[in-house]
Formats: C-alpha cells, sequence, structure tokens
C-alpha cells in the first residue's frame, strides 16, 4: 500500500493512474494555506492554532 502526499495540482490523477491502490492526502500547508485565505485576517492566527490543534489530534 503506498500513500502519497501531496498539492491537488494534477498530481491526484497521475499518482491514481500510475498507483492506483494507492491512499491520497492532501498536503497539510496547502491546506492550511486555503483554509486561511477563507477567513477574515484578524482571525488567521487564532484559526491557524485551532488548525494546528486539530492536526495534531
Amino acid at each position: 500500500m503506498y500513500l502519497a502526499v501531496t498539492d491537488d495540482h494534477g498530481l491526484k490523477k497521475a499518482i491514481a493512474e500510475v498507483l492506483p491502490a494507492a491512499l491520497w492526502q492532501r498536503c497539510y500547508v496547502h491546506f492550511q494555506r486555503n483554509a486561511l485565505t477563507t477567513c477574515h485576517a484578524s482571525a488567521d492566527r487564532t484559526v491557524l492554532q485551532e488548525l494546528r490543534w486539530l492536526y495534531d489530534s
């Protein structure tokens, strides 16, 4: 079993073609960046802290 951790810039599809049994997980850093772009700038620090807490769980 393989696990690929990448961003989603076409790599997910390529991995599925080359390693069809592989599991895919989105890169945590890219997930964080995208999450922070959806919240108000004043909440960034709080949101980032909560995301880290969730990830560490």
